[in-house]
């Protein structure tokens, strides 16, 4: 955890840092997929910057903020789990369970959402 604090902090290599922060993260709650999304300068979308597992094929994808467990995670700055992951990302539907996402704050605000999920039909986050 120290190397991650320290990769993060540090800015030296952001992206090494958020891809240690990912597979770790992903370990920790045996999730089959995990991803960080990051915003996109100017305009009202987040980007999949870094992803592993299940949540792969979405690599860059862009994340609209409204109506999104990412957008609401955003507003609110509290983590939040969605069942209805599908509704954003119709192409997760049978790949995709339970979704949590948690927003990576700092002194300047949200900088980062994490986002962990189930496979279909496992047990909650």
């Amino acid at each position: 955890m120290v190397t991650l604090t320290t990769g993060v902090l540090s800015d030296s290599d952001p992206q090494s840092a958020l891809s240690a922060l990912v597979r770790h993260a992903r370990e920790i709650v045996n999730a089959k997929g995990a991803a960080v999304s990051v915003p996109v300068e100017g305009e009202h979308e987040w980007r999949i910057a870094v992803s592993v597992g299940t949540l792969t094929r979405w690599q860059d994808k862009r994340i609209p903020l409204e109506g999104s467990i990412t957008g609401e995670v955003v507003m609110v700055a509290d983590p939040g789990t969605d069942d209805r992951t599908h509704e954003t990302w119709p192409d997760a539907l049978g790949v995709v369970g339970q979704s949590v996402a948690v927003p990576l704050r700092g002194e300047r605000g949200t900088s980062g959402v994490l986002i962990l999920a189930r496979g279909p039909g496992e047990p909650d986050l």
